[in-house]
């Protein structure tokens, strides 16, 4: 599915099908570009689709262009199975969940569109794509939370229907704009309340049932017990309580206030620790101030953790102006981790020793990505023959001692000629479950003679294993 990350579009698939292979476009190059190529990657796309409308990206005689020449470094390093290791890696979820209701919209915009009379009827899909209060509501809410380090899901009202509040263990359901519920979700968001969970909403949800029918009395007004006035509002119910914390929906834009913006931050982190809910690393200035304009993710492979962070993008103002900032210039973080983990830097392929907190630099076009395992990670070896001839094929034997059962390891291949120049069609990725894999090399008989070498790196870990192939004349 290509699909645009808009309305988060992108999170809204993940969550409601994992498997749903996603695809973005890219018909551009340049730092905003890098940034959202590796952001789209992060959230979960499997793949580019390249519109080379005017070919830039290659001519019309199959030479590389100028996008093609400014993008090649990117598309090198993620071939070179950076995004494959992503791809094969469990992303994380926190149990922390936003209710995607299609009724409260539908609802919402029988309601915006009444005023206007027969306006609707001249509508069309731009239109659609408007801005609207269910839209910036749930981009405050999910703004706020990536960028306090935790992960999202949605759930859809036909899951929470189906029992996934319980089954999956939500601790924390986040109601934005959900005017509309059926009797059947609403008992369940009781339930999930009474058993202890953190029900917040920015405006009394249930005023209509699924259908958008105003009901006399709202499905939760038990629970929520007025509408938010300018105090915050937070009611007790069962084990659990129901919460009004309305948004900052501007701070993804760079409109809101700042103070505004670090109330709502702190309320929100607030109830998420009350909740037992536990970020992964804790990034905050030299000085010991929160972060608040990095993003974190986190995904597992076997035994180890692999965390990225990627700080925002500049953004520019709709007049076209920029603010200011320069994305390459360098902010300094300090992360700290849960714990003493053997951290291993992966984009630049080393080892960084035992450590419970660093210190990097984050600039704002590319991520910083790290594994991190509670024991040292070992080095792959590579098995083959040691000599064939032309026109033949090598059966590798590829492995990783020690690794988890569960891993998908993934191991980048490079084979060079004898000149030493490497050979594209012959490298390439392999996922290796459970540490083990094989890899063919498949000769051409008119393949020069002479001593090739393949080295073999673990993604992870960044270390290598080198085999020399001698090739000789039948």
């Amino acid at each position: 599915m290509e699909l645009y990350d808009y309305g988060d579009n992108v999170e809204i698939v993940r969550s409601l099908n994992p498997a749903v292979v996603m695809l973005t476009t890219s018909a551009k190059s340049g730092a905003e570009e890098t940034h959202r190529i590796w952001r789209e990657l992060l959230r979960g796309s499997r793949g580019l689709i390249l519109w080379d409308e005017k070919d830039e990206f290659a001519g019309k005689d199959g030479a590389l262009g100028r996008r093609g020449h400014a993008s090649a470094a990117l598309f090198r390093e993620l071939r070179g199975g950076s995004a494959a290791l992503l791809i094969a890696s469990a992303r994380q979820i926190d149990p922390i969940a936003i209710l995607y209701s299609p009724a409260s919209m539908r609802t919402r915009w029988l309601l915006d569109m009444r005023p206007r009379g027969d306006a609707w009827s001249r509508r069309n899909a731009s239109s659609e794509y408007e801005d609207n209060s269910i839209r910036s509501a749930t981009r405050g809410y999910v703004w706020m939370v990536e960028h306090l380090g935790h992960q999202h899901r949605y759930l859809s009202s036909a899951l929470i229907e189906q029992g996934a509040l319980r089954r999956e263990g939500i601790r924390i359901l986040i109601l934005p704009q959900s005017i509309s519920l059926s009797p059947t979700e609403a008992d369940e968001i009781r339930h999930f309340i009474e058993g202890g969970g953190v029900a917040i909403a920015d405006s009394e949800p249930g005023l209509f049932d699924q259908h958008s029918r105003r009901l006399v009395k709202p499905l939760l007004s038990d629970i929520f017990a007025r509408r938010p006035r300018d105090a915050p509002a937070s009611f007790r119910f069962g084990r659990g309580k129901a919460v009004y914390l309305v948004p900052d929906a501007e701070a993804r834009t760079g409109r809101s206030a700042a103070g505004s913006r670090l109330e709502f931050s702190r309320r929100l982190a607030t109830l998420i620790d009350e909740a037992g809910v536990e970020s992964s690393v804790a990034l905050s200035t030299p000085s010991g101030e929160p972060i608040s304009d990095v993003e974190t993710y986190l995904f597992r492979n076997g035994e180890t953790s692999i965390v990225a962070m990627l700080r925002d993008f500049p953004l520019t103002a709709s007049n076209g102006t920029s603010s200011g900032t320069d994305p390459s210039d360098e902010e300094p973080v300090e992360v700290k981790l849960p714990g003493t983990f053997f951290l291993y830097d992966l984009r630049e392929k080393k080892a960084l020793g035992q450590v419970n907190r660093f210190a990097l630099a984050l600039n704002a076009v590319e991520p910083v990505i790290f594994a991190l395992s509670r024991t040292p990670l070992p080095a792959p070896v590579v098995a083959g023959p040691e000599q064939l001839h032309p026109g033949e094929t090598a059966a590798l034997h590829l492995t990783l001692a020690g690794a988890a059962a569960g891993a998908r390891v993934v191991l980048h291949v490079e084979v060079r000629d004898p000149s030493g120049k490497e050979v594209p069609h012959y490298s390439g990725n392999v996922v290796a479950p459970g540490g083990t894999g094989e890899w063919l090399l498949p000769l051409a008989l008119n393949d020069p003679v002479g001593n090739w070498r393949v080295r073999v790196t673990d993604l992870l870990s960044g270390r290598t294993a080198t085999l020399v192939l001698r090739v000789t004349e039948p």
